[in-house]
């Protein structure tokens, strides 16, 4: 799988032919992993807290819930980084950015 010129996906086949559009995923969205089976992709767009990644059938375009990915704080939490998935699909990692600030009042003695 790969994106074109476009930013859309397709698939291309190791035995050759003509790739195959993958109008279901979107051009925003990562994949993070093909499923031991290859029958499917797990994917992530990082632009939503918490990061919503869902698992793709690639024939029918079905989606289904695979994970919501923030910390359990989300105090300050500007953004959820790529989550990256191992192979059995249990364990996974992810970054994201926080900030955090402190607020002074100051008063004025006169």
């Amino acid at each position: 799988m790969a994106k074109g010129p476009d930013s859309k996906y397709f698939r291309y086949s190791l035995s050759g032919g003509e790739p195959r559009s993958m109008p279901w995923l979107s051009e925003r969205e990562i994949v993070i992993l093909w499923t031991a089976d290859g029958r499917s992709v797990i994917v992530s767009s990082d632009a939503l807290i918490p990061s919503r990644v869902e698992r793709v059938d690639l024939d029918s375009g079905r989606r289904t819930l695979f994970k919501e990915i923030a910390p359990p704080d989300r105090v300050g939490l500007m953004s959820v980084g790529l989550s990256s998935f191992a192979q059995d699909e249990r364990s996974y990692a992810y970054g994201f950015t926080r900030q955090l600030s402190t607020m002074f009042v100051v008063e004025s003695k006169k």
